[in-house]
Parts: C-alpha cells; structure tokens; sequence
C-alpha cells in the first residue's frame, strides 16, 4: 500500500522509509557539524576526535543515539542536490522510493473517474488478493466455496473475473451498455 502507483502501491507514506530518510539527515547534521547544541554535545560526549565514518558505536549510547550513528553507513542517499532543497528528508525519502520496480497495469487504476472502493478491489485483485471463498478457506475460515453466481465451482478469482457463465453474461450486458451510452453520447 506504500508503494508509489507506478510501482502497484496506492502511494500512501512509507513511514518506515521516512524515518529511515528523517534518522540519515540527523546523521549528515553530524557529519557536517551543524551549528546545533544537540549536534555538539554528541560531538564532545561520543564523537570526541573521531571522524562519524569510523568511530566505534559507544556500547553506553542510548538507542537514539546508536540509530544515528549507525546510518553512517547509509549516508550514500545524501545527494549534492538534496543541500539546497527544503525538504532534505522528502527528497531522500523519494530517491529511496524510486528503487521499486514498475509494474505495467498501472494505467487501470490511476486517471480514472473509478470509485475509491472499485480502484481498492481492482488494486486487491492485481495483487492476487482478493477474500475469494478459496482463499477464506486456504484461512481457515468456514464459508461456502461455490460461487454465488453460478453454485457451480469453487469460487477463485480466475472464475469470478474470466471463467464463470454467469459473469460473462454480466460483463458482455455491460459493455452492450457502455456501447450503446458512447454512441447516444456521440451523436
């Protein structure tokens, strides 16, 4: 569900990723030494005169304090460009992102005038998880496995969308409909 609509996601904030970008910011604050007195008081009290790349993580740090200096190693996501932006934190945060793969029915669910629960059933359905009664049942969850169309077969989601009779007789009544709305519409 974090992941950007280009990568299948619905493009909610990845809070796990933006803490890990907000944690490697306060840890580029240290490096850089910034004028703070938080960042010279971890200067003076475990840094002392080290450098933050091979400084040993002081044992008595608090576990704040050894988060930060443990994203040293993270660092690479600091980009020159990210210094002049206002928002360092959102830019390392989106670089962090942009490494998901993309997927190709992205189009089905963005640019639509769908309803929110149609794109949420049609998001669950490209992930492969859709509540079929199958599925229920794979759970462990006691439910009628035929579909309720047909009473035919079991329901799964290769029969609910593309195998059923009952379903094409739906979907071939709607694209009639949706037919015969376009020609009225461009006439």
């Amino acid at each position: 569900m974090c992941m950007p609509k280009s990568a299948g996601g619905l493009n909610l904030t990845n809070l796990k990723l933006w803490n890990k970008a907000a944690i490697i910011k306060i840890c580029w604050d240290l490096k850089t030494k910034k004028d703070t007195l938080w960042i010279k008081w971890i200067h003076e009290y475990y840094i002392k005169v080290h450098t933050l790349e091979n400084m040993t993580i002081p044992q008595q740090a608090s576990w704040m304090v050894k988060k930060i200096l443990g994203a040293r190693d993270n660092l690479r996501y600091v980009q020159p460009e990210y210094l002049k932006n206002k928002s360092m934190v959102r830019s390392m945060y989106l670089n962090m992102v942009r490494e998901l793969p993309k997927v190709t029915w992205k189009s089905i669910m963005c640019g639509n005038e769908a309803r929110p629960k149609t794109i949420f059933i049609t998001w669950l359905q490209q992930q492969d998880r859709l509540l079929t009664a199958t599925r229920l049942e794979n759970r462990g969850i006691q439910v009628e496995n035929k579909f309720v169309m047909c009473k035919e077969v079991a329901e799964t989601m290769d029969h609910l969308f593309a195998e059923c009779v009952v379903g094409r007789q739906v979907w071939k009544k709607l694209m009639q409909w949706l037919q015969i709305t376009w020609v009225n519409m461009s006439t």
